[in-house]
């Protein structure tokens, strides 16, 4: 595969379609006119950046597990790895280097309490995407994880308290 096509590949599969929802991370910034302090803007940035690469490595992990089931649906089947354009192991490989990101921005210019909100929201999604997700066979009916939203705004919560 050229190198082109294995980089658009490896874009498709971390979703980029669902990152708008990450914005809401910047909402409270907003709805309480803290934009106007310029110091709250790099690391609501930040807290966004480290959203949408948690996101996506969620997407990828969901993406390895369902990739047999993908195969036969009739949308799913484009995606990434259920057409097999791109491994499980360079899948994982991808995960891995945007949790690596994700958690090192995180440390470096985030207050603590944010870093375990992001392992809350790695551990509800876990929770989700290996237990619940298999509970019930009709996917209308399907548990579904605390709303992502509430993560953002906790997150974007902690980084202007500081907390």
């Amino acid at each position: 595969m050229r190198k082109r096509t294995r980089f658009i590949e490896h874009w498709r599969l971390m979703r980029p379609r669902q990152w708008t929802k990450n914005i809401f991370v910047l909402s409270p910034l907003f709805f309480s006119f803290a934009f106007l302090e310029v110091g709250n803007w790099l690391p609501s940035l930040i807290a966004v950046l480290c959203f949408i690469a948690l996101s996506a490595s969620v997407y990828i992990v969901n993406d390895i597990n369902d990739r047999d089931e993908d195969r036969t649906h009739p949308r799913k089947k484009y995606r990434p790895l259920a057409a097999k354009t791109i491994t499980s192991s360079g899948a994982l490989l991808q995960m891995a280097g945007l949790l690596m990101f994700a958690f090192s921005a995180a440390l470096l210019f985030l207050p603590m309490a944010a870093v375990q909100v992001m392992l809350a929201y790695l551990a509800v999604q876990a929770v989700y995407s290996f237990h619940f997700k298999k509970i019930l066979p009709n996917p209308q009916f399907k548990i579904r994880p605390l709303p992502r939203s509430n993560f953002e705004l906790w997150i974007w919560v902690l980084v202007k308290n500081g907390s």
